[in-house]
């Protein structure tokens, strides 16, 4: 789950590893797939209403990349929604037909590495080398999330990825995790936090990680972030 504001803001208090945006006017949260965005679009849903911001949630998830032009208009769109608002979009989305080891065992063109290269392209860029298995786009992904992210949560510590949020954007997400309990009684909205699936095998999870490398280079970066953060705030 990300979040970040693209506008320049009226006053920020800094702090070592995020910013407190006070008088944000836009937030863009570009959505991970299968990272709690149902439960995170709903929690913005009944947010909106109480603090009086709009919230455009984008149904354009088949387009994966833009070129140049294409980016530059989408965020020419975006720019123009009226404000104070939140706006959410995510392009990705794969879906196996068959179970996980399969997949990855008999070699599966959507479980080559090529397509598994999954979430450093959404922190990486629209660069065309974003969507390689490069070093570079580690290392580009880590900057943006240093320089230009308000702040990066992880699905496996949602509550506490709310808490933060909670106080790093408090006009947009105030109460943010009272909501977040409250969705264990809309089963339909929490799905794809309590409903993992089959998980793979030892031996394929070996497999990927020795292929993901990189991936998972970028996940550790991202919770040692995170738990900084949760020291920084006190939170447990």
């Amino acid at each position: 789950m990300t979040i970040t504001t693209h506008v320049k803001t009226e006053r920020l208090r800094d702090i070592r590893l995020f910013v407190v945006a006070e008088e944000e006017n836009l937030v863009v949260y570009n959505r991970v797939p299968k990272c709690g965005s149902r439960s995170v679009i709903a929690i913005f849903n009944e947010l909106a209403k109480f603090y009086h911001y709009g919230y455009t949630h984008s149904t354009e998830f088949w387009k994966q990349r833009f070129n140049e032009h294409d980016e530059a208009a989408l965020v020419d769109r975006i720019s123009a929604l009226p404000k104070p608002r939140v706006f959410d979009m995510h392009v990705h989305f794969l879906n196996f037909s068959k179970t996980y080891d399969e997949c990855v065992l008999l070699n599966k063109t959507e479980c080559q590495l090529e397509r598994a290269w999954y979430i450093i392209p959404f922190f990486c860029g629209q660069d065309p080398r974003c969507r390689q298995p490069l070093k570079w786009s580690l290392e580009e992904a880590k900057r943006h999330v240093i320089n230009e992210y308000t702040f990066v949560g992880i699905l496996e510590d949602l509550e506490n990825t709310m808490r933060i949020f909670e106080y790093l954007l408090p006009k947009y997400l105030k109460g943010a995790v009272s909501i977040l309990k409250s969705l264990d009684k809309r089963k339909h909205l929490m799905k794809s936090l309590k409903q993992p699936g089959v998980l793979p095998s030892e031996n394929v999870t070996r497999l990927m990680r020795a292929r993901l490398t990189l991936e998972y280079e970028f996940y550790d970066f991202v919770v040692e972030r995170f738990n900084r953060t949760k020291q920084e705030l006190g939170l447990s």
